[in-house]
């Protein structure tokens, strides 16, 4: 469905937006106080709790503290054995004035008479567990002294109390007979010694009438009294059983030891709380859990959903009622103001003053205004059209402000076609100069190309190139060279027009006067004063002096490889400029080729001349290897006899190295056998220092004579380590190094003194014999 009235349009968007808002902030209204009437439940249900857990405890306490009072009691009677009707009649007593105590009962160590049953005399005495049972049957008390319990029950409480000295609530016992209860056990104490305890039975029917008794809290909320162990000890709801597991009652009730100090949970429209109960300075043993409806707790709040949600409704109907009342109001002038606009539409610019009678002075008067002005400068430029249409560029639209984009197009038109002409004439007179740069630069690379083998005339021909191209006076190109002493210089190579006299001064090192300092500098040079006596231009009418001079480095690859120098008598403009530049990149990166082909060209004769004498080496070489060839298989020979000759000598003759000084260097592994040494031994120690004084003496004089040069042979006498003698036949030879001294000693030696000693015994026997002769 289309709506075509404005009025229809704004009333369903604002009333849209409106119900729109309203539900957004109805929910989010509800939604803060549904949340604040659970935390009022919740408070409410948590102040319940601890009117509860104060009953529960004060009740247990109460039992506690009698539990103590006869634990005291009775602690005196029975270490002095006493028990008789009066303490009957205490525990009935305790009986009839405390209701809610369903049994109490006293379990205490007593003796025994041990009767032997054959004389039926008495033989000793033994310890056994006695009981004392009071509880109640209908509306009598009944004693018992032999209480059904658990023996193995009976000893865990004995273990527990006797190393307890304060009462203590153990988990409910259900269904003993007809009665469920809370057992308290208090111990029995006579100093130190552990006599036995009382129990006081809780039974369970206060708590259900305490918890189903009617108070602030609604009848159809439903109460337990919950265990550590789960089990549900009192309840209102009489669909359950005393014992029966919260679990299966309640899932969602969170039961935990754990837990924190108030607990609940929101699950749909069901509201749970559990209060822990502290017990036994433990928090979470026990726990009284409320289950209901949340619109129970609603209702008890006095939460009136529906009369929030008629009053939002009523508020949101006035609100619409109001919207369309100002929509008309609004609306109305708008008739009078469309109908202008379609005038204006169809091109009636003329807006008379009855058309548009708004009898108002607010923003309606003013848009009245506003399109009367609009009326007055479309006529405006209407008329600066047509004049532009005409040819005549000189009207303009008057401007009424910053923001009038109309009247500001219509003169930047006028002024862009104006430009337009004069962009046009620039255009052809770039398109010229562009067309004369590319044939300059064409005449320069065909230039380039046919002159690449020859610097000197390639110089030449470009200069007289440029010079003629762009009509100067003279120019000349000086060339990168390098000097005897490798100094950089820039040489005068090609010229158009100079003076005899210029051209004397053709060579600049860097750095020096304008050339030098463009090449150094790597930059360009124009100058519109021409420094006096500089440089003069001959022509048939005399000669004069240039007014405009330009030096531009020849660069490539950031390496100068020389200067072009220009002059003119007139200004050189910066679109030749421009040209000069490109074609100094061009020129530069010729005569880097050049370089390059010249420096090839040499490297190549130098190649083919040095082929030839590598040639000539190889043949040499040739020789000098087969030579070497020889010499390598007779120094091995050599090399193989004189290791067998070494070896041989190893085997035979000791060997010894050391310096003039006496300080062993090499031993070989004879000379350490024969002298019971080892080379760390002996190593870097001097051999004098092994001898006695005497063979110290003759070696000193030994190694004097060997340091001369000279070489000394003996029959020695030496001492092994262990002291045994060796006479060796014994050989010093000096070793002389490069400048005929003596650097070390070596020792050779033959081990004699089987012979010697066989010649000593054979002396030894002649004189025995010529002595027995006398």
């Amino acid at each position: 469905m289309k709506f075509k009235s404005l009025k229809i349009k704004l009333g369903l968007i604002i009333s849209m937006v409106i119900l729109i808002i309203f539900i957004l902030v109805f929910s989010y209204y509800n939604s803060i106080l549904n949340e604040r009437v659970i935390n009022s439940s919740i408070q409410l249900l948590s102040n319940a709790g601890l009117k509860y857990e104060a009953e529960l405890l004060k009740e247990l306490e109460k039992t506690k503290a009698r539990g103590d009072v006869l634990a005291l009691i009775f602690s005196k009677i029975i270490n002095e054995g006493e028990i008789n009707a009066e303490s009957d009649k205490l525990l009935r007593s305790i009986l009839n004035n405390n209701p809610n105590i369903y049994r109490l009962s006293i379990s205490y160590v007593g003796d025994d008479v041990i009767i032997d049953s054959l004389s039926n005399k008495q033989t000793g005495f033994k310890q056994k567990m006695n009981f004392l049972n009071m509880f109640r049957v209908n509306k009598d008390i009944v004693k018992n002294t032999n209480p059904q319990i658990d023996k193995i029950k009976l000893k865990l409480f004995k273990k527990n109390l006797a190393n307890n000295s304060k009462s203590v609530v153990f988990e409910p016992v259900y269904h003993v007979g007809d009665v469920s209860y809370i057992p308290v056990f208090t111990p029995i104490f006579f100093g130190q010694k552990y006599l036995g305890y009382i129990e006081a039975d809780i039974s369970f029917n206060w708590l259900n009438e305490m918890i189903a008794v009617n108070d602030d809290l609604q009848k159809n909320i439903e109460r337990y009294i919950v265990s550590n162990s789960g089990d549900i000890i009192a309840t209102n709801n009489k669909k359950n059983t005393i014992g029966d597991k919260i679990e299966t009652i309640c899932p969602t009730c969170p039961i935990s030891s754990s837990a924190s100090y108030k607990n609940f949970m929101v699950n749909g429209s069901e509201l749970v709380y559990c209060h822990p109960v502290l017990f036994n300075n433990q928090l979470g043993q026990w726990h009284i859990c409320f289950k209901t409806e949340k619109s129970v707790m609603f209702e008890l709040l006095d939460y009136q959903f529906w009369k929030h949600l008629f009053i939002g409704l009523f508020l949101l109907i006035v609100s619409i009622v109001l919207i369309i009342v100002f929509i008309d109001y609004f609306t109305r002038p708008f008739n009078m103001l469309i109908n202008f606009a379609q005038k204006v539409a169809v091109g009636d610019f003329e807006c008379e003053q009855g058309s548009m009678e708004i009898s108002r002075e607010d923003e309606f008067g003013q848009l009245q205004k506003a399109f009367r002005g609009i009326s007055e400068a479309l006529k405006e430029i209407a008329e600066v059209s047509n004049a532009i249409a005409s040819g005549d560029f000189s009207k303009k639209v008057k401007v009424k402000s910053d923001k009038d984009l109309l009247a500001s197009s219509i003169n930047q038109m006028n002024s862009f076609l104006k430009k337009k002409e004069e962009d046009e004439e620039l255009r052809k007179k770039d398109e010229e100069k562009q067309k004369w740069f590319n044939k300059g630069i064409s005449l320069i690379s065909d230039v380039l190309k046919k002159n690449q083998d020859d610097t000197k005339h390639l110089a030449e021909k470009i200069v007289k190139e440029l010079v003629e191209f762009l009509d100067l006076s003279l120019g000349g190109i000086y060339i990168k060279k390098l000097t005897d002493n490798e100094k950089t210089i820039y040489r005068l190579t090609g010229a158009y027009a100079y003076s005899e006299q210029k051209f004397l001064d053709k060579e600049f090192y860097s750095g020096e006067s304008l050339v030098g300092s463009c090449a150094s500098e790597k930059r360009m040079i124009y100058m519109s004063s021409i420094p006096k006596g500089y440089m003069k231009i001959l022509s048939g009418l005399g000669e004069s002096a240039p007014k405009s001079l330009l030096l531009i480095p020849l660069i490539y690859n950031d390496e100068v490889f020389g200067v072009l120098e220009l002059a003119s008598l007139k200004k050189i403009n910066e679109h030749e400029r421009e040209f000069l530049q490109t074609a100094a990149e061009n020129i530069a990166s010729t005569l880097s080729l050049t370089r390059i082909s010249s420096q090839s060209t040499d490297l190549l004769k130098k190649s083919l001349l040095q082929s030839a004498e590598l040639k000539k080496r190889d043949k040499e070489m040739h020789s000098t290897l087969e030579e070497l060839r020889i010499l390598q298989k007779e120094t091995v020979r050599n090399e193989t006899e004189v290791r067998a000759k070494m070896t041989a000598m190893n085997n035979t003759l000791l060997v010894v190295e050391y310096t003039t000084d006496g300080i062993l260097l090499e031993a070989n592994q004879k000379y350490l056998n024969s002298m019971n040494y080892t080379m760390d031994e002996i190593q870097g120690k001097n051999v004098i220092d092994l001898l006695n004084e005497q063979d110290k003496k003759e070696l000193k004089k030994i190694i004097d004579t060997v340091k001369q040069g000279n070489f000394y042979e003996a029959i020695v006498r030496r001492h092994t380590k262990f002291g045994q003698e060796r006479w060796l036949l014994a050989n010093y030879t000096p070793v002389l190094d490069e400048t005929g001294l003596t650097s070390s000693i070596l020792f050779f030696a033959t081990d004699i003194s089987r012979v010697i000693m066989k010649e000593l015994r054979l002396q030894e026997k002649i004189k025995q014999l010529e002595s027995n002769s006398d």
